[in-house]
């Protein structure tokens, strides 16, 4: 189909041929029809792959439900994970289309109650970064599309004069294209070649892409730029201030660390340009080029971790707000955590408690957020409250 399907394994280091998804993305200006029906095949297969007879066998047969094992410190960010145990299922990778999320029900004479914060991501990251427009966008009478303003930014060219707010309705296609191609690769560390990575677009064109978002968001220049300085300063990441929650790098003091000062002594690139052409096989040359990797590895990490432990601990400190809003009313056993998703609660209640336990989830939320996003408001939604006796589903 004139499709390059050769890649270089980083693991295994050789060349071999791939036809995953994202290989075929890449190179989307040979076929867009196909790759786009390839993508969706894709798409379809891992989630039938994942989410489909394993789960089905995962039931509970006395209890009707799927016991899952959550661990508080499941990665190095501090967010909690889901899987292991006997069911082996990992209830936080549930997609989220409707049919999907339909299937969980709530027992009789329960409502299932689903609450999450809204852009909590994108909120926090105009919190940490300070930069200007992120915060102006969710500032009171402003429409809080950060996806649109991102689309501003990064297509001047197209989108031109169109107010924010009407970006959504004209350029709809882009707006979301931008979500997964520009706005949070690179919030997370990405450059031009990771917008070329996802979107398939030539590398002039990915260029011009990163540069218009970087000018129209200084503060997350400045931030990410702060980030790439301190790990390899310090050869850890503190991810929030408030709890002291560190990510520390392996092999830093006794290994990377040398090298890095070995970096910045005079005449190191002239020595490393000798090596390249003369001795391009040795053991030394291979450290540094690893250390290369593990440093621009690093840089990623360190702006992304940030935001992600800031999201956990928002979750993790509400989840301790409402389990003591549980124990005082006496409700334990009877108003039921079910399912935190890093940024999202799923509890059952009974049907005349679920209104109020509704609005007291949603406090909790909003108070757990303050201390990890302190120069706007993040704030939560209630997406689903129902009866449980029919898997109705609202996307808020």
């Amino acid at each position: 189909m004139g499709y390059n399907v050769e890649i270089f394994d980083k693991k295994e280091c050789k060349k071999k041929k791939s036809v995953a998804a994202e290989v075929i993305n890449s190179q989307r200006d040979i076929n867009p029809e196909l790759t786009d029906a390839y993508a969706e095949f894709k798409k379809a297969e891992k989630v039938c792959d994942s989410f489909g007879e394993k789960w089905l066998k995962a039931i509970n047969p006395v209890t009707k439900r799927i016991h899952a094992d959550f661990h508080q410190l499941g990665g190095d960010t501090a967010r909690m994970s889901c899987g292991g145990g006997e069911s082996a299922v990992n209830l936080q990778q549930l997609p989220k289309e409707s049919e999907t999320r339909a299937c969980f029900i709530s027992e009789k004479g329960n409502k299932f109650i689903s609450e999450d914060y809204q852009s909590q991501e994108s909120r926090i990251i105009a919190s940490v970064s300070n930069d200007p427009a992120m915060l102006h966008i969710y500032s009171p009478g402003q429409c809080g599309d950060m996806h649109s303003l991102v689309c501003k930014m990064a297509f001047p060219e197209i989108v031109k004069d169109c107010p924010v707010e009407e970006i959504k309705g004209k350029f709809h296609k882009l707006r979301d294209d931008v979500k997964s191609q520009v706005e949070f690769p690179i919030n997370y560390g990405g450059d031009w070649n990771t917008i070329r990575e996802h979107s398939g677009k030539s590398d002039a064109e990915s260029k011009q892409i990163y540069e218009n978002y970087m000018k129209g968001f200084p503060g997350v220049k400045k931030y990410q730029e702060y980030c790439r300085k301190a790990v390899i300063r310090d050869g850890y990441i503190l991810m929030n201030p408030v709890t002291g929650h560190r990510a520390h790098i392996p092999d830093w003091d006794n290994k990377w660390i040398y090298i890095r000062d070995k970096m910045n002594t005079p005449g190191f690139w002239d020595y490393y340009r000798e090596l390249k052409a003369y001795d391009p096989y040795s053991d030394e040359l291979h450290e540094i080029r690893e250390y290369f990797k593990i440093k621009s590895d690093l840089e990623k990490a360190s702006i992304n971790y940030r935001i992600q432990n800031r999201g956990a601990m928002c979750l993790k400190l509400a989840g301790i707000l409402l389990f003591k809003w549980i124990v005082k009313n006496n409700l334990q056993n009877k108003v039921k955590i079910c399912i935190p998703v890093h940024d999202e609660f799923n509890i059952e209640a009974p049907e005349e408690l679920a209104e109020e336990t509704a609005k007291i989830l949603q406090k909790c939320m909003e108070k757990g957020a303050q201390p990890f996003c302190t120069r706007l408001p993040l704030s939560s939604d209630v997406s689903r409250l129902n009866d449980g006796t029919l898997p109705t589903y609202w996307i808020h």
